[in-house]
């Protein structure tokens, strides 16, 4: 049979006194299997001791609830809003903005000054360096008041047309029939998807010119108007 030894203690002179509850129900103590010291009001607990879940109100001052967050003063406190019309600053990431946002536009003098008597594509006017920004975006490309010109008498054909990255599309292609010294402003636009764009990649633009018959020159940026091209990032 175990025993229950009480030992008092040779320094000391108090008396220790253990006292019973008024009570009428017979109760049984029963003291853990291993050493150690008892606890009162004034102890404390080690947190990797601790098993269960402490309520809430033992947290912080306040009520808690499903809006609310325990500031670090103690107290649970409202949880702001997460609606993008409550923000006053900051910048939003383009992660929350709905698809078809425009994310960045970029705007430059485009193609310079270029002529050809070749029957087949050539380059000219100079190219383009451009780097995305946004990764997985649309691209819009446009290219506005081209100037296309003849400088031979008759009635024949020019076509111009914009590559990225070495690759034709038919909205960036375009024709003009015309006579010498016909100055036609021509406007290309395309929105292009899946292209797999990544962050920091680098895009080459690249104007091309041809004319019909090798008898007669075609011309780009002659002299007159100021061609633009503008590039536009858009959330897919």
């Amino acid at each position: 049979m175990s025993k229950v030894k009480i030992q008092g203690n040779a320094s000391g002179t108090g008396v220790l006194t253990i006292t019973a509850p008024n009570t009428s129900t017979d109760r049984t103590i029963t003291l853990p299997d291993t050493t150690g010291t008892l606890l009162d009001e004034n102890s404390s607990v080690p947190a990797a001791n601790l098993t269960g879940t402490i309520a809430t109100a033992r947290l912080g001052t306040g009520s808690a609830g499903s809006g609310n967050f325990l500031r670090g003063d103690g107290s649970w406190q409202t949880a702001g809003s997460t609606s993008a019309s409550d923000l006053t600053s900051g910048t939003l990431s383009s992660a929350r903005l709905p698809a078809g946002s425009l994310l960045k536009t970029t705007r430059v003098q485009y193609p310079a000054y270029a002529s050809t008597t070749s029957t087949g594509y050539v380059n000219g006017g100079g190219s383009y360096s451009y780097t995305v920004t946004n990764a997985g975006c649309a691209l819009k490309v446009t290219l506005m008041n081209l100037n296309v010109a003849r400088h031979n008498s008759g009635v024949y054909w020019t076509y111009t047309r914009l590559l990225i990255n070495g690759q034709s599309y038919t909205e960036l292609t375009t024709g003009h029939y015309g006579r010498v010294n016909d100055y036609i402003p021509l406007d290309m636009s395309a929105y292009l998807t899946g292209l797999s764009l990544t962050a920091g990649q680098t895009l080459t633009f690249q104007q091309q010119l041809k004319t019909a018959n090798s008898s007669y020159t075609c011309a780009i940026n002659d002299g007159t108007g100021q061609p633009s091209l503008i590039i536009e990032e858009i959330k897919q």
